[in-house]
């Protein structure tokens, strides 16, 4: 039999149900976790080493023809990022302790399952680092016919080899993928394909993003 807490919000039962079945007549289901927004006095700064190398190919046999390719790779130490609720408790369960600074901001439901008010604090962090290495790619291609027409062809990609970020102080060797996330794919590119006449224009764009999940990279593999 279910035994029911004194002062438990599941005390009554529907037609058909007993007293005390879970989630049945429930003030918990009804309930919307509360989120405080909080600053944060104690953030460094942050602080960026960059090492860029690449290089142009302009043929003299093809006027009007560029290619450049550039490498980057980008190192930012106490990486500023304004986390949402939902982010900090990701963070505080993903990392390989609870011993950090996410858990601390996240507070533990009572004996009848009700959420703490606030359940949670969003604010923003020092993540321990962030890196970010890849290839930025750009072509394009100019060409005025003897007729005054004009045609522009431009391409432009990145391809991204490595980002990740290091949120724990504590294990900083630690890292969390996030390419291949929402919003980092690995392969992102850009066509422009322009055409004038006269005094007039006409451009068609195209752009293709690559392959990413909405969940954790992790969980993919």
């Amino acid at each position: 039999p279910t035994t029911i807490l004194a002062g438990s919000p599941c005390a009554t039962g529907g037609p058909g149900q007993k007293v005390g079945d879970p989630f049945i007549n429930c003030l918990v289901e009804q309930f919307t976790p509360q989120v405080e927004d909080r600053g944060n006095s104690g953030l460094k700064a942050e602080t960026g080493k960059s090492i860029t190398l690449g290089g142009v190919f302009t043929p003299r046999f093809l006027p009007g023809f560029s290619f450049s390719a550039d490498y980057f790779n980008i190192k930012v130490t106490n990486l500023i990022s304004q986390l949402s609720a939902q982010n900090v408790i990701d963070q505080c369960v993903n990392l390989p302790s609870i011993n950090n600074q996410f858990c601390d901001l996240v507070f533990p439901r009572d004996q009848f399952g009700n959420f703490s008010t606030p359940a949670a604090i969003q604010q923003p962090f020092n993540f321990a680092k962030q890196v970010s290495r890849g290839i930025d790619f750009d072509l394009s291609y100019r060409k005025r016919f003897a007729n005054g027409n004009r045609l522009n062809l431009r391409g432009f990609a990145t391809y991204t080899l490595e980002r990740t970020n290091f949120t724990d102080f504590n294990k900083p060797q630690f890292g969390d993928r996030i390419l291949s996330e929402l919003g980092d794919p690995v392969f992102s590119a850009t066509g422009i394909l322009g055409y004038g006449i006269g005094k007039f224009d006409l451009r068609w764009t195209v752009r293709y993003i690559g392959w990413m999940t909405d969940f954790a990279y992790e969980y993919t593999q």
